[in-house]
């Protein structure tokens, strides 16, 4: 009703959260915009009041980059915090951490033939350092927070800027991919497909892996961190060398 459109109300603070001097630390925000609006558009049925914010190419995320250096150069995240209030009454709330980052896999050709693959951020060739990166407990509810910061520590000491997570193991949870944001960590994510001959002729198991893929696209959208998506792990070796195909 147009009484209730009058005392609902909701808020939008959009802000840039940076990296402090230790890694651990990333809780700085600065919030440059904030908007007021009303949350139900009394003309419709089922209105949905809304809010536009633009972000400049400037706070796109970067990615760590110079090996062995300690700056912090990948850029900010931005922070997104949601209220919602009936006759001055907060009644929910909801935040968000998400980035932008554009990026491109250079296969162009080569002089002396077949094609590059160079991985692109922001316009900018990255020299890629990293490592495969399994499940790090074999019971996977035991991989808590705690663990990833200390998987992420550790690649940051290598000096790594890249973890590639195996098409055997698992979709991380979203303390790993939140900490690969935080600290430019860039991420290779294969679908968990591996070394197998899958009945992807059968119409109910390919329903079925439509929808996780799906959610787990969805799920993990958000995170700059993860700049490519791979197929599966070694699925196409078998069909080549295993007999995979017969």
């Amino acid at each position: 009703s147009t009484a209730l459109a009058a005392r609902t109300t909701a808020s939008v603070r959009v802000g840039l959260v940076y990296p402090l001097r230790q890694y651990r630390d990333y809780r700085r925000c600065n919030f440059g915009m904030e908007r007021r609006f009303s949350a139900i558009n009394p003309s419709r049925t089922a209105g949905v009041g809304c809010s536009r914010f633009k972000l400049r190419n400037g706070h796109l995320s970067g990615f760590r980059g110079r090996i062995g250096s300690k700056s912090r150069d990948w850029g900010a995240l931005v922070h997104l915090e949601a209220h919602l209030s009936v006759s001055g009454q907060l009644v929910g709330s909801a935040s968000a951490r998400f980035g932008f980052r554009h990026v491109r896999v250079n296969q162009e050709a080569l002089p002396e033939g077949g094609q590059s693959f160079i991985v692109e951020v922001n316009g900018q060739p990255v020299f890629l350092k990293g490592a495969n990166l399994v499940p790090s407990d074999m019971i996977h509810s035991r991989a808590d927070r705690t663990r990833y910061e200390q998987l992420v520590a550790l690649a940051l000491e290598a000096n790594f800027n890249f973890l590639r997570v195996w098409g055997g193991g698992l979709y991380e949870s979203d303390d790993f991919y939140q900490l690969c944001d935080e600290h430019g960590i860039l991420v290779w994510q294969e679908f968990i497909f591996a070394c197998g001959r899958y009945p992807f002729q059968n119409e109910d198991f390919y329903k079925n892996v439509k929808m996780e893929a799906r959610f787990q696209i969805r799920r993990l959208a958000k995170h700059p961190s993860l700049i490519i998506w791979c197929g599966n792990n070694e699925n196409e070796w078998g069909a080549w060398h295993w007999r995979f195909d017969e």
